[in-house]
């Protein structure tokens, strides 16, 4: 449950101290801190896996065994004609590929080894069986090689890069994000533990209002209608403050699921509100979220990316041509040592050119369709610096808002307090109806919750400034999260 401090032995702590060890168990326990470090974790294994995958690959299989029987027409040399021929192969088969891509010059070169043993039973009518055991030993390279034309294989090694670092980008303000949500629900929850307290403090106050109004009331000195009234108030206060208590109890449990703790687990919502007031530069503010948003860095790789695109697209109808080398050294005999021995070497060379020739404008509608979305991506781009500015400057004048209704409020709360009491002095001593007792009891409540409601106000924007520019004003530096410490 919100433990609440009595009012006669407030807390000593802080309620910041207090926010920092909730967004603690928010980073380790909450749903949006174990999913962004999923996807985070995601994308370094996914640039991992590429940037292993640029090194040699072996793959080997293993054929054990192979074995097949058929009966099918063939042609007899000996006889020049053709029988049904009873065949029976058993083969063992090995083969080890080598697989090895060079990024820098777009290049593939395979080499591969291929080992097999066939044993052989040839059943023909008439004459008796022929066996025959062979062992096939075959080594090859193979490379390919593209020509005038793009490299691919640089291609997707920088388009895997920059998307992995548009992940990297995200992260830290996805955490900040994160920081600034409890924030915000844990004042969301302290103003309700609050609201509690001054329910609690006026249903006191109305109480001893209604007993004095008793009093005077069996003693002749006001009329019953006076008496009624207060009753009334001291009903409705009491209304209330049931309704702030189940308005608390949901906070509760809405907070307890942001920040990733249990149904049964309880939480205190105590401390003070700490409020130090801090200068906020709107330039400086403007430019540090100019220079540190990951949005116009994540932009800039869109564009980035997309001017790849359209290098892509182009490909697909200019001009290319491939060189395809293949050597290879086959090795044939009886025996197994014999396939090492005496080989047979074969050599291809072939050079493939692709000339496009006619399409009906296919690509170049797809082409400048690519381009189309270039413009667009760098339109974003100045679009997102006019959005920051303005999200900043807002953000700014918030805080400032926020300080001066403060300033304001603090003389109001003073004010509102000597007002009630005087009233109710004079209440007893019967200079003022209950009716003006009740209306100076209602302006202290609302100067309570009025100056409540601008503290909590100029921290959460103070927090929301913090995350809009990733400065850290208050400290008069940037904002630092440890990305490593969070996943660990």
């Amino acid at each position: 449950m919100i433990r609440r401090p009595p009012r006669s032995t407030p807390s000593n702590s802080s309620a910041a101290s207090d926010v920092y060890k909730r967004q603690n168990i928010a980073l380790r326990k909450s749903y949006n801190v174990r999913s962004a470090n999923l996807v985070l974790s995601s994308t370094r294994n996914s640039l991992k896996s590429w940037e292993l995958s640029k090194k040699s690959r072996v793959e080997f299989t293993y054929d054990l065994p192979s074995f097949s029987r058929t009966y099918k027409e063939e042609y007899i040399p000996s006889k020049n004609i053709s029988e049904y021929v009873d065949r029976q192969i058993n083969k063992v088969n090995t083969n080890i590929r080598i697989y090895q891509p060079i990024i820098s010059t777009n290049t593939d070169i395979i080499i591969t080894n291929n080992l097999f043993r066939q044993d052989q039973v040839t059943r023909l009518k008439g004459l008796p069986n022929q066996t025959k055991k062979d062992f096939f030993n075959n080594f090859g390279i193979q490379i390919r090689q593209p020509i005038f034309t793009y490299n691919a294989k640089k291609f997707t090694e920088k388009n895997q890069e920059l998307s992995s670092e548009k992940v990297e980008n995200q992260y830290p303000f996805q955490i900040q994000d994160i920081i600034f949500n409890v924030t915000n629900a844990f004042y969301d929850l302290y103003k309700a533990a609050r609201e509690v307290d001054i329910a609690e403090a006026e249903v006191k106050q109305q109480e001893q209002s209604y007993n004095m109004a008793q009093n005077k009331y069996k003693a002749g000195i006001i009329a019953e209608v006076d008496a009624l009234k207060l009753e009334v108030d001291l009903a409705a206060s009491k209304n209330n403050l049931r309704t702030k208590r189940g308005l608390l109890k949901r906070k509760q449990d809405d907070f307890k699921l942001l920040i990733g703790l249990e149904t049964d687990e309880e939480i205190q919502a105590v401390g003070k509100i700490e409020y130090k007031p801090i200068e906020v530069d709107l330039n400086k503010a403007i430019s540090e979220a100019l220079k540190r948003r990951y949005e116009i860095r994540n932009l800039q790789i869109d564009i980035e990316l997309q001017k790849m695109a359209v290098r892509q697209t182009m490909g697909r109808r200019e001009f290319k041509a491939s060189i395809n080398a293949n050597i290879g050294y086959n090795g044939n005999s009886n025996r197994l040592r014999g396939a090492f021995e005496d080989f047979v070497q074969s050599q291809i060379v072939s050079i493939n050119f692709e000339v496009p020739i006619w399409d009906w404008g296919s690509n170049k509608a797809s082409v400048n369709s690519a381009k189309d979305q270039l413009e667009l991506k760098k339109l974003n781009l100045e679009y997102k610096k006019k959005s920051i500015i303005n999200e900043v400057k807002k953000a700014v004048d918030r805080v400032n808002e926020a300080k001066e209704r403060l300033q304001i409020l603090k003389k109001s709360e003073e004010l509102a307090q000597k007002s009630f009491d005087i009233s109710l002095e004079r209440f007893n001593n019967g200079d003022i109806t209950s009716e003006d007792l009740a209306l100076a009891q209602k302006r202290l409540t609302q100067a309570k919750t009025d100056i409540l409601n601008a503290q909590i106000d100029y921290l959460v924007s103070i927090s929301d400034l913090k995350r809009k520019t990733f400065w850290d004003f208050e400290k008069n530096k940037p904002v630092e999260i440890d990305i490593e410490k969070i996943l660990r």
